[in-house]
């Protein structure tokens, strides 16, 4: 886009990704742990970001390009695909997942999250993924709400997503999904809640915070802050000593040294139960309830 081009020269900058670098430098200076989405990315891109990220992420959305191009002409799955690659090959704490309730195929579903969990055995980067339906904005061309997946089709996705990357949390966010407290059960994060309002779906704001504790606490869980990038990514030097800096600052857990170079983990994955209370729910069979513990990151 030249006018981009023209204004981020005017502002001092090379490109697009030195402007996103001078803006997460400045969030980290106010005590900000940045996480950067920008769409598709080299690895020469990550190069520049991710010392100055404590995670990053893009949705890979859909894997069957035939049918992205019925809902956008320039979607495409090689470039989200590359990206992801590159962001493991970076080591860089990563969210990804899929979009659904477009009119998607139930095989492309089960296919996307089979592409995931590909990528994520071969760098063990992903933090989580989140299954997201679609809510279209203001100004969408694809202006009706299209009805949300059913309760069952979520099951099913979370069961496969368990028995292919065992460990990988699950988000489901719960100011767009209207099934999101019947999933508490097999839920591991319900994202960023803020007051502020969620600047991707501005239709569809959050609750108060303790609108979603005490939900939790019905299914017999409890809600938790978390920070952008996940414990085990901070204790095996997954980030740099910059975001290191902060996170101590901010939170006194973390036991990653400030001047601590940011190192390959082999492993990531924490233990997730017994795929057999989904295989239950989806046989409709009654379920034995246990404390769980779901995270959430508050966006300031």
């Amino acid at each position: 886009m030249p006018h981009l081009r023209t204004e981020l020269k005017a502002r001092g900058f090379d490109d697009f990704v030195a402007h996103v670098r001078w803006a997460c430098e400045r969030a980290l200076e106010a005590g900000f742990l940045p996480h950067t989405n920008i769409g598709a990315m080299s690895s020469q891109d990550f190069e520049r970001l991710a010392d100055v990220n404590a995670s990053m992420g893009l949705m890979l959305e859909n894997i069957d390009d035939t049918f992205n191009r019925t809902i956008a002409p320039q979607k495409s799955a090689k470039g989200r695909l590359q990206t992801l690659e590159a962001a493991g090959r970076a080591r860089v704490p990563y969210t990804s997942g899929i979009l659904i309730g477009l009119g998607e195929s139930r095989e492309s579903r089960l296919r996307s999250l089979d592409a995931l969990a590909e990528i994520h055995a071969r760098h063990g980067h992903l933090q989580e993924i989140i299954l997201q339906n679609f809510i279209p904005n203001e100004g969408s061309r694809l202006s009706s709400v299209p009805e949300a997946p059913a309760l069952e089709e979520y099951l099913e996705l979370i069961e496969h997503w368990r028995r292919v990357a065992p460990g990988v949390a699950i988000q489901i966010p719960p100011n767009i999904n209207p099934h999101w407290e019947a999933l508490l059960p097999w839920t591991d994060d319900l994202g960023g809640i803020s007051t502020d309002g969620d600047w991707v779906n501005p239709l569809n704001p959050w609750a108060p915070p303790e609108r979603y504790a005490q939900a939790c606490q019905r299914q017999g869980a409890e809600l938790h802050h978390r920070w952008p990038v996940y414990d085990a990514y901070v204790e095996k030097g997954w980030i740099s000593a910059r975001v290191a800096a902060v996170l101590q600052a901010r939170d006194g857990r973390t036991r990653l040294s400030a001047d601590g170079p940011r190192n390959p983990m082999p492993e990531t994955h924490r233990p997730h139960g017994p795929a057999e209370p989904l295989t239950k729910a989806l046989r409709g069979e009654a379920l034995d309830r246990k404390s769980t513990r779901l995270n959430s990151s508050h966006r300031l």
